[in-house]
């Protein structure tokens, strides 16, 4: 392994920077998930864990942040038509994590620069994946809503979960209809905390659009249970994201 670290040859210095600050990242995603296994340990049998959903059932038993995020679910089978339908139950069984300190929230919300930014680069990624005509509308209506947010300038993310939370919109733009699902549940997240969720939601914005796009995705059991998995991954970073104080040095997030 030390082997691959040792050679001539010479790299740019916005290469090296790059790698740097990729490494940075890394890291303290890696100790931050090792802190959460070990707040996990216990001595009873009881597993915590969240498990995907199988057969539409989702076993309360099976979420560590249950008591957080999961309010009124129960356990039994669920079964959805199309896309907005299951999108609209899990929101109405499912709340916002609670902040336990002020100051976390004010961290929250210089998040929120760099996060309209990302919105806006993922919309267009999405927007690329688009093939059909609603898709197409509702992507780039997002794409320009958020792109003239903040006058061009270029953010740097803040919070280590800021990043974790982009990615996750990245990947998932590859699927524009789901991508307008975990877009929402974000806002939907960030709308909880009142007069700073205008910072990040476009006010003309209009929620019809991925409405309808998501009610004409008709939806098989088993892929009912893909999303709610990829839902409820989503919200735990969520639950990170709106809980944590790791900030990123300005020094690797300038770089």
């Amino acid at each position: 392994m030390a082997a691959l670290l040792v050679s001539d040859d010479l790299v740019d210095s916005s290469t090296f920077t790059r790698s740097i600050k990729n490494a940075w990242l890394a890291f303290a995603f890696l100790n931050s998930s090792l802190e959460e296994i070990r707040e996990e340990q216990r001595n009873k049998d009881e597993i915590c864990l969240r498990l995907p959903i199988r057969n539409g059932r989702v076993r309360q038993t099976a979420l560590s942040f249950k008591s957080q995020n999961l309010t009124s679910i129960d356990d039994g089978t669920h079964s959805f038509f199309n896309l907005e339908d299951m999108f609209r139950w899990y929101t109405s069984v499912s709340s916002s994590p609670v902040l336990k300190h002020e100051q976390k929230t004010s961290l929250t919300a210089s998040s929120f620069p760099y996060l309209r930014q990302e919105i806006a680069r993922s919309a267009f990624r999405a927007l690329s994946f688009s093939r059909n005509h609603d898709e197409i509308i509702a992507c780039g209506y997002i794409a320009r809503s958020f792109s003239s947010l903040d006058n061009n300038r270029n953010f740097s993310p803040v919070m280590l979960w800021d990043v974790a939370i982009t990615n996750y919109l990245y990947e998932a733009a590859t699927y524009p209809a789901g991508w307008t699902m975990f877009l929402d549940l974000l806002l939907s997240r960030t709308n909880s905390f009142g007069e700073i969720a205008s910072n990040l939601t476009d006010q003309n914005n209009e929620p019809n659009l991925c409405s309808r796009l998501r009610h004409d995705i008709k939806i098989s059991p088993p892929i009912s249970d893909q999303w709610l998995t990829m839902l409820l991954q989503f919200d735990e970073l969520l639950t990170r994201w709106l809980s944590s104080s790791i900030t990123i040095p300005s020094e690797i997030a300038n770089s």
